[in-house]
């Protein structure tokens, strides 16, 4: 047996590259056109951007333009979160609070990791 062969005799090895080359070809043919598809679902959307009847300059107070900023943004479709690492704890904005320390904690360990490990 040589170095090449996984198990069995060469047949067995080019059934198995045989294998992995269709695989591999129809996993790059998916994504192919999964992303043809997004594209064309995009490129046929229209987006509308809604607006709200703005105030007039001497109306102006800090209070109602912080209102009237309010007001416009809920008419966005836009959801703010984060997650730190692979936790599966979701952060929004107002509902849970960062903490510098997980920051901290994450970039330590990585730092950690990175020193076990030789190039």
């Amino acid at each position: 047996m040589n170095d090449n062969t996984v198990v069995g005799d060469d047949g067995d090895l080019e059934a198995i590259k045989e294998k992995a080359l269709l695989i591999v070809t129809n996993a790059i043919q998916g994504a192919t056109d999964a992303v043809g598809n997004l594209q064309k679902e995009e490129a046929g959307a229209k987006y509308e951007v809604p607006n709200i009847a703005w105030m007039k300059c001497q109306d102006f107070t800090i209070g109602k333009g912080l209102l009237q900023i309010e007001e416009y943004m809920r008419t966005l479709p836009v959801e703010v979160f984060f997650i730190v690492e692979t936790n599966k704890l979701i952060h929004r904005p107002g509902k849970s609070r960062f903490k510098e320390k997980w920051l901290k904690e994450v970039i330590e360990s990585k730092i950690s990791l990175m020193e076990t490990i030789y190039f």
